[in-house]
C-alpha cells in the first residue's frame, strides 16, 4: 500500500501531459486570439505595424498545426476523443485558415481574432467526445462567423447576420432539445 499513490499521482500526471498535448493546438488559438485582440487594445500611433495582428494570427495558427502534428495520439480528456480523424480534420481546418488570413485586409485586428475563435470551435467539432462537447464546438465555430458576416462592407451584411444569427439559434435550439431527449 505504500506506493499506491504514487503510482496514481504519476498515472494522473502522465495522463495530465498528454491531455495538455492534445490541448496544446486549442491553448495556441485561444492565446492568438487574445493576443490579437490585445494588440487592438493598444493604442493605434503607438503600434508597429497594421499587419501585427495579421501576422500574429498566422502564428498562432502555424503554432497550432505544429502542436496539432505532434500532439500524442492515446490522450483522452473526458469530453473529447482525440483519434486519426479528428486530428487530420483539426490540421485540415487550421491549414485551410492560413490564406483566409493572409488575404484579409491589415486594418483591423478583429476579423483575425474572429478567425482564430472561430477555429476553435472547428478544432472542438473535430475533437468532440460527446454531445456537449460539439454543442460547444459548434457555438464557439458559429458565433464568431455571425460577427464576420456583420462586418462585411455589403449593404446586406446586417441583415444577413441577424438571418445567420436566428436560424443558428434555432438549430442550436433544436441541437439541446435533441440532446436532452437523447
Amino acid at each position: 500500500f505504500g506506493t499506491f499513490p504514487s503510482r496514481v499521482g504519476a498515472w494522473a500526471m502522465t495522463g495530465m501531459l498528454s491531455a495538455l498535448g492534445f490541448l496544446g493546438p486549442m491553448a495556441a488559438l485561444t492565446a492568438g486570439s487574445l493576443a490579437v485582440l490585445a494588440i487592438g487594445m493598444g493604442n493605434r500611433s503607438s503600434r508597429p505595424s497594421a499587419r501585427l495582428p495579421k501576422a500574429v494570427a498566422v502564428a498562432a495558427v502555424l503554432l497550432a498545426l505544429a502542436l496539432g502534428a505532434a500532439a500524442p495520439e492515446a490522450a483522452r480528456p473526458p469530453l473529447f476523443r482525440f483519434d486519426m480523424l479528428g486530428g487530420a480534420m483539426q490540421l485540415v481546418f487550421l491549414a485551410a485558415a492560413l490564406p483566409l488570413l493572409y488575404l484579409m485586409s491589415p486594418s483591423d485586428e478583429a476579423p483575425p481574432a474572429l478567425v482564430l475563435g472561430s477555429l476553435l470551435g472547428m478544432a472542438l467539432v473535430a475533437a468532440s467526445g460527446n454531445l456537449l462537447a460539439l454543442f460547444i464546438g459548434l457555438e464557439l465555430m458559429s458565433i464568431p462567423a455571425y460577427l464576420l458576416v456583420a462586418r462585411s462592407r455589403c449593404a446586406q451584411a446586417l441583415e444577413a447576420a441577424v438571418k445567420y444569427f436566428f436560424a443558428g439559434g434555432a438549430a442550436g435550439a433544436f441541437f439541446l432539445m435533441g440532446m436532452a431527449l437523447h
